[in-house]
C-alpha cells in the first residue's frame, strides 16, 4: 500500500523541464548529472523544476545547471561547469547581484554586507565524495536589517575530478525596505549549504 501511495504521488508531481538532456538523466530521486552529481527532486520549500544549458550568470557559458523554485520563483541553482582555477572568487560572487538581478535594497554606501571567499561554515559537517574529503567555499552578501540578514546570495562551491560544481542560493526577499515577518525557516537561507552536502551525499560514480 505504501509504495502505491509513493508511487501515485510521484505520478501527480510536475515533469521535470530536462532541457540539459546531453548532460542529466532523470532518476527517482531527480536529475543526474554526468558528473555522477544528483539534483536532488526537493529541497526545504525549494522544489527541483529542470535544467538548463549554460550557468545561471551566463547562458552562453560551458556548463549546465538546475533550477529550484518557490511560489514560481527561482531560489537556488547547483551549477556543473568544466574544472577552473578556482571553484570561487570574490569578483565571481560580487558580480551576481547584477548577473541575476537581485534585489539589493537601498543603495546606501556601506549598506551591503559581503562575506568574500572563505572556508566551509565551522561547526557543519563537510562534504565529501565516496569518503573523499573536499575543499568546499563559499561566499555570501546580505543586507540590512541584519537581525536576522536579508540574504541577497549565498553560494557553496566543490571541485572533483574534472568538474566545478556551485550552488547558489537567492532567497525571496522580504516585501520593500522590511525585515521578514513572523517565523523564518531557516533552511531557506542556506539552500546553497544544503544542495552541496545533498549533491555529495548522493553521488554515484558515473558509468565508464
Amino acid at each position: 500500500m505504501a509504495a502505491w501511495i509513493a508511487a501515485a504521488f510521484l505520478a501527480l508531481q510536475p515533469a521535470l523541464d530536462n532541457q540539459a538532456t546531453q548532460a542529466f538523466t532523470v532518476e527517482a530521486e531527480g536529475l543526474r548529472h554526468q558528473s555522477g552529481f544528483l539534483c536532488p527532486k526537493s529541497l526545504p520549500d525549494a522544489i527541483l523544476v529542470g535544467s538548463r544549458n549554460g550557468l545561471p550568470e551566463d547562458s552562453t557559458a560551458a556548463g549546465t545547471f538546475c533550477e529550484y523554485q518557490e511560489d514560481g520563483q527561482p531560489v537556488a541553482y547547483l551549477s556543473f561547469s568544466p574544472k577552473q582555477d578556482a571553484p570561487l572568487t570574490n569578483g565571481w560572487c560580487r558580480s551576481l547581484p547584477s548577473k541575476l538581478r537581485l534585489q539589493m535594497g537601498p543603495r546606501l554606501p556601506g549598506i551591503a554586507k559581503y562575506e568574500d571567499v572563505q572556508a566551509w561554515p565551522q561547526g557543519l559537517p563537510s562534504p565529501t565524495v565516496l569518503g573523499e574529503p573536499l575543499a568546499p567555499v563559499t561566499c555570501l552578501l546580505g543586507r540590512p536589517p541584519f537581525t536576522p540578514a536579508i540574504i541577497v546570495y549565498s553560494v557553496a562551491a566543490i571541485e572533483y575530478d574534472a568538474w566545478t560544481v556551485r550552488a547558489v542560493n537567492t532567497p525571496i526577499p522580504p516585501p520593500c525596505c522590511a525585515g521578514y515577518r513572523g517565523a523564518r525557516l531557516t533552511a531557506k537561507d542556506m539552500l546553497a549549504l544544503i544542495l552541496i552536502l545533498e549533491t555529495t551525499d548522493k553521488f554515484s560514480p558515473p558509468a565508464s
